[in-house]
C-alpha cells in the first residue's frame, strides 16, 4: 500500500480535480474516515459531493477496503431514498475519492435539535422513506450498521412533504463479510463517542444508536438496522434518544439491558399509541422479537401514516362526492367477506401505482403485486361475480361501502382514476392474467409520463379490454344520460354523448367512441341501481365546483416545485380570487386569500409575487372593504359577521383606516 503525503489543510484539496471533471470547491464536513467537499462537475456545471479518504488511513488495509466497499454499495442500491454515486476512483496523487449527488438540505439530527419532538405526520413520512431505502439495501444483503439521524438528509424540510435520503454506508456489511474484532469496534466507538461529547449529559454519535448485538460485537443482520431505526424513531418522537450517559461503557450496557424509560415518553403528548407500539417493537433486545425485516416495519408505518395524514388531507381536498353514498343495511357475512376481498384488491392496485412512482426503473415488486392482484381478482369474480368499484377523490367503494383510502395526492390510485375521469371501474368474470398485466402496463405508462398526451382512460380504450371496463365522468352527467323519467323506462344505462372536448383538454370523445367504449353497460337496471345512479348524477350537478377548484389548486400547489408550473398555478388561483372579489363571494375567497398570504412569504419568483400581491392589494382596497362590509350589514346569514371578521384579518395593514372608519365612525358634532 502506498502511503500518501499528509494534507496540511483543506485548502490543499480545494481546487483539485478528481476524475478529470470533478473539481473540489469547499469543505462541507468531516467524518470518521473521510472529508466531504462540495464540488462541481465541470462539463455539466452540476453540483456534486466529493468524499475523500483521509490520508492517515491510506495505509490501513481494513479502512481502505471499507471505503471501497461504500462505493460498491452505493452503486448496487437503486432507490430514490439512498444517495446516488457518480464515480469512484483514485487521483494521480493516490487519494481515494467518491463522487456522489449533492443534496441540499439538513440532516435529521439538526432538525431534532432545532424543533425537539417532531410533528407526527412529518416524522412518519421521513421514517417511511428511510425504511424504503433500508428495504432496498436489505434485499441486496446489505446491512447499514450505522443508522442514526446524522446519516439521514432531509430535503424540503420546511414543507409538508419532506424528502429523505439515507447516507453513509461506510461501515456497512455486504453478505458474509468478516466482522471487525471486538477490540477494533470498542476502539473506534471510543473515539467517535468522545469526539461527539459536547457537554455533560448531552452526547451524540454512533453509540446512541447501536443495537445490543452490535454493542456486544455479535453477528449482525437486517434486524440490527431495525433496532437502530427504532432509536431514530424514538429520537424524532420524544426529542431525545432513550439512553443517554456520559460514560461510554455505561451507555453500551443500557443499550444491551435497559428498557426505554416510560417517564421520558410520558412527558411528550401527541404520539399516537400505534406509533409508540412500533417504536417499542423495534427496540426489543431479542432480535427474534423485533420486526424481522424492513418490509414488515414499512407496512405498519404506512398504516400509521394513513391515520395521521388522512384527516388533514381530507379537509384540504373535500370528498364531497362521497356524502350521498348510503351505508349498506344489515351487512351479512358474505358482504363482509366481499368487502375484505375488495379491500385487498384495491390495496394491491394502490401498491402497484405507488411502486411506479418510487421505482422509475427496475421495479422490484411489480411482478409480485401483479400475481397477488390476479389471484385476488380471480377469487372475487368466481365467488361474487363482477367487481364494481366506485372511485372518489381518495377512496374506493364497493357499491356504497368504502374499502380503500389513500389520501396521499402523489401516490393515491383512486386520485389517479378520479382525475383521469374514471368514476366506476369494472372487473368482469373471465379476466385473464395477460389482460391484467396490460392494465398494469397502462397504469405504469400514465404514472411515469411515458405517453404524456394520454390519460388512463385513453390507454385503456386503446387496449380494447374485454374484462376490464369503466364509466367516466362524462357518462355520469346529465349531458350523457336521459333524464330520470326516461331512465326509469329505459333498457340502457348509457346514452351516446354529444361530441365534445374532454374538460381536461387531453382527448376528444366522439359520440361513437363513448357508445363503443361501454358496450357492457347496455343492460337493464334494477330499481336500486337506478336510484343509486340518479343520486350520483345529482351529486355531480350540485357539486360546489368553485370550492373544489380552489382546493384542488391549493393542493397541487403544495406538491409542485417547478417554477414554471407554480407560476401558472398561481396565475389561475389569483384570477379566481379576482373573480370572487367581483362577485362579493367571501365564502370562497377566504381560503384563497389565506393561501396567497402564505405563498407570498415562501415564493421567490417575481411574477408569482406580483400576481399574489395584486390580489391582496385589491382585496384590501378601500372600495372592496366597503363593499364587503356593506354585504355583511345587508346579509341575514348568522355566519356573515364571522366570515367578514376572517376576511378582514387577512387584509394588508393599509386597510386598517377603512375598517376603523366603518366600525368606529366619528362622533356627531352637537355644537352649533
Amino acid at each position: 500500500m502506498v502511503e500518501l503525503p499528509t494534507i496540511e489543510s483543506e485548502d490543499e484539496i480545494e481546487g483539485l480535480l478528481f476524475g478529470g471533471r470533478y473539481k473540489a470547491v469547499s469543505k462541507l464536513g468531516e467524518g470518521g474516515l473521510g472529508t466531504v467537499y462540495k464540488g462541481i462537475q465541470l462539463n455539466l456545471e452540476q453540483d456534486v459531493a466529493i468524499k475523500i479518504l483521509k490520508t492517515e488511513f491510506s495505509s490501513d488495509e481494513v479502512l481502505v477496503s471499507r471505503f471501497c466497499n461504500e462505493a460498491r454499495i452505493y452503486a448496487k442500491i437503486n432507490n430514490p431514498h439512498v444517495v446516488k454515486i457518480h464515480e469512484f476512483g483514485q487521483d494521480d496523487s493516490g487519494h481515494l475519492y467518491l463522487v456522489m449527488e449533492f443534496l441540499p438540505g439538513r440532516d435529521l439530527m439538526d432538525l431534532i435539535r432545532e424543533r425537539g419532538p417532531l410533528d407526527t405526520a412529518f416524522m412518519v413520512t421521513v421514517a417511511t422513506q428511510v425504511v424504503q431505502g433500508l428495504q432496498a439495501a436489505h434485499a441486496l444483503g446489505i446491512v447499514h450498521r450505522d443508522i442514526k439521524p446524522d446519516n439521514i438528509m432531509i430535503q424540503n424540510a420546511e414543507s409538508e412533504r419532506p424528502f429523505s435520503r439515507l447516507l453513509d454506508f461506510g461501515i456497512s456489511k455486504m453478505g458474509e463479510e468478516e466482522e471487525l474484532s471486538a477490540s477494533k469496534v470498542s476502539s473506534e466507538l471510543g473515539v467517535d463517542y468522545k469526539k461527539n461529547l459536547t457537554s455533560p449529559g448531552e452526547v451524540t454519535g454512533t453509540p446512541l444508536f447501536m443495537a445490543p448485538e452490535q454493542c456486544r460485537a455479535k453477528a449482525l443482520d437486517a434486524r440490527t438496522d431495525i433496532y437502530s431505526m427504532g432509536l431514530v424513531l424514538y429520537n424524532m418522537a420524544y426529542g431525545v434518544p432513550p439512553f443517554q450517559c456520559e460514560d461510554l461503557h455505561d451507555l453500551l450496557r443500557m443499550q444491551v439491558f435497559d428498557d426505554p424509560p416510560k417517564e421520558q415518553r410520558d412527558r411528550v403528548e401527541g404520539v399516537p399509541p400505534e406509533l409508540e407500539e412500533i417504536i417499542l417493537r423495534c427496540l426489543r433486545k431479542n432480535p427474534e422479537e423485533r420486526y424481522q425485516n424492513a418490509t414488515e416495519l414499512l407496512t405498519d408505518l404506512e398504516e400509521v401514516y394513513k391515520v395521521v395524514s388522512g384527516p388533514a388531507m381530507m379537509n384540504l381536498l373535500s370528498t364531497a362526492t362521497n356524502s350521498g353514498l348510503s351505508e349498506l343495511e344489515g351487512a351479512e357475512t358474505d358482504t363482509e367477506k366481499a368487502k375484505a376481498s375488495a379491500a385487498e384488491i384495491c390495496k394491491a392496485m394502490g401498491k402497484a401505482h405507488r411502486s411506479f412512482i418510487l421505482y422509475p426503473t427496475d421495479n422490484p415488486i411489480i411482478s409480485q403485486v401483479t400475481d397477488e392482484l390476479f389471484r385476488n381478482l380471480k377469487d372475487f369474480t368466481e365467488r361474487y361475480g363482477d367487481l364494481v368499484l366506485n372511485c372518489a377523490h381518495f377512496s374506493m367503494y364497493l357499491l356504497t361501502e368504502r374499502v380503500y383510502d389513500n389520501p396521499d395526492l402523489r401516490t393515491s390510485f383512486p386520485f389517479k382514476l378520479y382525475t383521469d375521469g374514471v368514476r366506476r371501474l369494472f372487473f368482469h368474470e373471465g379476466l385473464g392474467e395477460a389482460e391484467l398485466k396490460s392494465f398494469i402496463e397502462c397504469l405504469r405508462k400514465v404514472t411515469q409520463g411515458e405517453e404524456p398526451n394520454s390519460d388512463l382512460v385513453t390507454l385503456m380504450w386503446s387496449n380494447n379490454f374485454k374484462s376490464i371496463s369503466y364509466l367516466t365522468v362524462e357518462e355520469l352527467t346529465l349531458e350523457s344520460l336521459p333524464d330520470a323519467d326516461v331512465l326509469n323506462d329505459s333498457d340502457t344505462v348509457v346514452a351516446g354523448a354529444d361530441e365534445r372536448s374532454d374538460p381536461r383538454g387531453r382527448r376528444k370523445a366522439p359520440r361513437s367512441t363513448v357508445g363503443e367504449r361501454a358496450p357492457a353497460f347496455h343492460v337493464p337496471l334494477s330499481e336500486e341501481e337506478q336510484r343509486h345512479l340518479q343520486s350520483l348524477i345529482d351529486m355531480q350537478v350540485n357539486l360546489d365546483s368553485v370550492a373544489g377548484m380552489a382546493r384542488a389548486l391549493l393542493t397541487v400547489l403544495s406538491y409542485t416545485h417547478e417554477t414554471r408550473e407554480v407560476s401558472q398555478l398561481v396565475k389561475v388561483l389569483t384570477r379566481i380570487g379576482h373573480a370572487l372579489i367581483g362577485k362579493i363571494d367571501l365564502e370562497h375567497l377566504l381560503p384563497i386569500l389565506k393561501a396567497s398570504r402564505k405563498l407570498l412569504s415562501r415564493l421567490s419568483d417575481e411574477g408569482c409575487i406580483e400576481d399574489l400581491q395584486s390580489l391582496l392589494d385589491r382585496a384590501s382596497a378601500p372600495e372592496t372593504v366597503e363593499e364587503m362590509i356593506g354585504w355583511m350589514k345587508a346579509s341575514e346569514s348568522p355566519t356573515a359577521a364571522k366570515t367578514l371578521s376572517s376576511y378582514l384579518s387577512s387584509l394588508n395593514t393599509s386597510a386598517v383606516p377603512v375598517i376603523i372608519a366603518a366600525f368606529d365612525p366619528p362622533p356627531v358634532n352637537t355644537y352649533t
